[in-house]
């Protein structure tokens, strides 16, 4: 099996950042049709298993896969840092094309699922506050929550967990597969 010598880390970072963003987009375009994640107010336990751990199996793998096929370019080589730039690089490809799907879904597919999930906030913001927040209190929370559902900054949590998950299952199928 011959293999490409001229792989980099931002070339194979490209590659399988692509080829996850996709998947992850994929993943979450299915779990919301199957209605799997739509019901913030009322979680269901095995939904959230089996959408929680789909999430972290098709993650780790396309990380470890990028890792691997770093590796495999540069004559089974693979130093600590160039495992962890690899995966950084994976991270942030998958994360911008992640993030814009979450845009595009939060404000054309589902532009209802933000409001879902902004009330199911400020339920658990009442519950956990112990009762009456006030007309004022009330009117803020609802301003808060109304921003920090907006579709812009869903996106934005989307890159930034993404670069998150990068570090820890970058780390992880570093530490399996580095040679020095």
């Amino acid at each position: 099996m011959e293999h490409d010598t001229n792989v980099t880390p931002l070339k194979a970072g490209l590659k399988y950042g692509v080829m996850l963003g996709i998947a992850m987009s994929v993943l979450q375009l299915v779990f919301h049709y199957a209605g799997l994640n739509d019901d913030p107010t009322n979680p269901n336990v095995t939904n959230a298993i089996l959408t929680t751990g789909l999430t972290w199996i098709v993650l780790f793998a396309l990380f470890f896969l990028g890792i691997k096929h770093f590796k495999e370019s540069n004559d089974g080589h693979l130093t600590f840092g160039e495992g962890l730039v690899t995966s950084l690089f994976i991270g942030v490809i998958s994360g911008i094309i992640s993030a814009i799907f979450s845009y595009i879904l939060f404000t054309y597919i589902a532009p209802d699922l933000a409001s879902t999930i902004s009330e199911a906030a400020m339920e658990g913001a009442r519950e956990g506050g112990g009762g009456d927040l006030g007309d004022e209190g009330e009117e803020m929370m609802e301003n808060m929550m109304s921003t920090m559902t907006s579709p812009g900054v869903l996106s934005t949590i989307t890159l930034v967990t993404r670069i998150v998950t990068a570090v820890i299952f970058g780390l992880i199928g570093t530490l399996i597969q580095k040679t020095e």
